[in-house]
């Protein structure tokens, strides 16, 4: 189910207790390459609607 909803480093931390920094950091980069700009695309979708 797509919410729409990307969690914070916060949230990240709380869900994968224990994980170690560098790999979150590595998570956070690779979603960053993939879904870059995904939160304005979704917008501008939903106004095109």
């Amino acid at each position: 189910m797509n919410t729409g909803h990307v969690p914070d480093r916060d949230e990240l931390q709380a869900e994968f207790e224990g994980i170690d920094q560098t790999e979150l950091n590595e998570g956070i980069v690779e979603f960053d390459a993939i879904a870059g700009e995904w939160p304005e695309l979704e917008v501008r979708r939903a106004k095109a609607d």
